[in-house]
């Protein structure tokens, strides 16, 4: 073997020498990107945190304050990022009154493409969030550091599915005839309430679709589905639950306890006119409805406090009563229903 010669060693040297300085720049790097990985994926989750919030309080009223969004944003962005230099930086949407409109472009960095399927006037609000990432180890190979930065748009419209508190459902003509919608009204209630009347004949029931004395032959405005509840979704079809009594997952403590709430009820706006348990609801959207009273056979029944505290109808008759209200409390979900029906969502759509 061939031994080395003393001015060997000098290029050894400087080749150990190179390599370790390539060594610890890879490691450097390493950990740099692995930090701003991380602090990236913070930041998202903070944006989607406070796009959701600014929507939630747009969805509240359909107008919001820019100044206010931002505020509600950067509030819930912090609480959901340990980013300690993060910031919300702007909130913006197409068709939010007091809110600016978004720009196209902002410098040579802009959020992902909107979605397919979400135009681009839908009401959203996009929130953008950035923070100032130092150098870790990288600053000694004259890395100065870089902006994080994150996008995230919340949409807010009228539900496409939806489950309901109780598994009940109303005809677009009872919801028609009930308009316009009232803001939540609080006891002492503004007059008295509407009366839904479920399977009764005219005059009471002006809303009838067969012959029977209720909407569907051996159908009472009822769903099926489990533990008192019934979910659904617009233009879908969905089972009947025969009988003029409430299905046996329903007590009457269930019905009582949802007095003074509101509850998003279903609306039909098509029936397929088979009796018994073929018949079917096609559903139209799902509307806000204030219940204050209810007689529905038997145990069920509540007296109306905005009636006189009097049941809303006598028995054999079948009821419920109450206001339809726009529904103060978004909640997340899918949206694609029609407009006009007091019940929002909000969802996160990138």
């Amino acid at each position: 073997m061939r031994r080395l010669r003393s001015d060997d060693s000098g290029v050894v040297a400087i080749i150990v020498a190179l390599m370790a300085i390539l060594l610890l720049s890879s490691a450097a790097l390493a950990v740099d990107l692995g930090l701003r990985y991380d602090e990236r994926r913070q930041m998202q989750n903070g944006a989607d945190a406070a796009s959701l919030a600014a929507a939630r309080d747009c969805a509240k009223t359909a107008t919001c304050s820019g100044a206010t969004e931002l505020t509600i944003a950067d509030s819930l962005r912090g609480s959901n990022t340990s980013v300690t230099n993060s910031a919300v930086t702007r909130v913006c949407g197409p068709t939010v009154t007091g809110v600016a409109a978004c720009p196209a472009k902002q410098g040579a960095w802009d959020c992902p493409p909107l979605p397919a399927g979400i135009l681009a006037t839908a009401s959203y609000v996009r929130v953008e969030t950035r923070a100032w990432a130092p150098p870790v180890l990288a600053g000694v190979f004259g890395d100065s550091g870089r902006w994080i930065r994150a996008c995230a748009r919340a949409s807010f419209g009228s539900p496409g599915s939806l489950t309901s508190s109780l598994p009940l459902t109303v005809s677009k003509c009872e919801f028609d005839k009930s308009l316009p919608l009232a803001n939540l009204p609080i006891p002492p209630y503004p007059g008295q309430s509407h009366i839904l009347y479920l399977h009764d004949p005219a005059p009471l029931d002006m809303c009838k679709d067969s012959r029977s004395g209720a909407d569907l032959p051996g159908g009472f405005g009822y769903l099926s589905g489990p533990n008192c509840t019934a979910a659904s979704d617009v233009n879908g079809w969905f089972d009947d639950k025969t009988g003029n009594s409430p299905p046996s997952a329903c007590s009457n403590a269930t019905f009582s306890s949802l007095i003074g709430k509101v509850i998003d009820l279903p609306i039909f706006n098509d029936l397929n006119g088979a009796p018994g348990s073929n018949g079917q609801y096609r559903m139209y959207g799902y509307a806000g409805f204030l219940l204050t009273g209810y007689q529905l056979g038997g145990q069920y029944k509540q007296k109306d406090a905005s009636r006189g505290n009097a049941f809303p109808c006598s028995s054999p008759q079948d009821c419920i009563s109450g206001f339809f209200v726009n529904d103060p409390t978004p909640k997340p979900g899918i949206i694609g229903g029609p407009s006009g029906t007091g019940v929002s969502v909000i969802q996160v759509t990138g």
